[in-house]
């Protein structure tokens, strides 16, 4: 299985600081895509994953363990789990998965 690394800056408006390019082979979009702001990782994930995306991007953000579903550029919605989330600074914060 891929990892992927997502650093993000949470407020107002998400920014994504830094994907790794282990996201290729899992959701069919290059690093680049996310990291100009092409595609969003939020925009990504399954509309019944709306409350799972909360406590991942929310500014309440809550650590640990999260598995949801995300939209790959083809074929069907793959389950994901992100298995780290920590607050780097005030505001930054990194999904490993």
């Amino acid at each position: 299985m891929s990892a992927v690394r997502f650093q993000l800056r949470l407020g107002d408006q998400l920014a994504t600081l830094m994907v790794s390019d282990g996201v290729l082979p899992l959701l069919g979009f290059s690093a680049e895509d996310f990291n100009s702001g092409k595609i969003a990782l939020r925009e990504r994930f399954h509309a019944d994953d709306a409350d799972i995306a909360e406590l991942v991007f929310g500014l309440s953000m809550v650590p640990g363990e999260h598995t949801f579903n995300a939209s790959p550029k083809c074929g069907r919605p793959r389950s994901l789990r992100s298995r780290a989330v920590q607050q780097d600074s005030p505001g930054i914060r990194t999904v490993a998965g």
